[in-house]
């Protein structure tokens, strides 16, 4: 976990991490109760706990996906996914394509920006 500070209150972003972090967790780690740090999250995010906490695992995702050759099931325990329906059913929803879709695109684009620098 790193710990930052976010508008001054403590906060644990989960960076290519496996571990599965859970509210109670969280609230235990910076000394709060779980209903204000669920509050807080909401309010400073306006995204529940887990909504938050799976928009960092599938941006961590997203960077694994483009720049690493891991497989997508190595990608989704490092994202800190335990399974690979529920990984492959946020990823879509956040992103509007599958994991491996979504590779494939990514690593489309950047060789046809690379061949377009070429061509200038």
């Amino acid at each position: 976990y790193e710990k930052i500070a976010v508008n001054g209150f403590p906060c644990l972003i989960v960076r290519e991490h496996p571990m599965r972090l859970t509210l109670p967790m969280l609230a235990r780690h910076i000394g709060i109760t779980e209903s204000y740090c669920s509050k807080y999250i909401k309010q400073h995010t306006g995204l529940s706990f887990v909504e938050y906490l799976n928009a960092v695992r599938i941006n961590n995702a997203q960077r694994m996906l483009i720049y690493s050759d891991m497989s997508i099931s190595e990608t989704m325990e490092k994202s800190g996914f335990s399974s690979v329906q529920t990984f492959n059913r946020v990823f879509k929803q956040q992103t509007g394509r599958t994991p491996l879709e979504y590779r494939k695109c990514k690593r489309r684009d950047a060789e046809n920006a690379a061949f377009a620098r070429r061509c200038d």
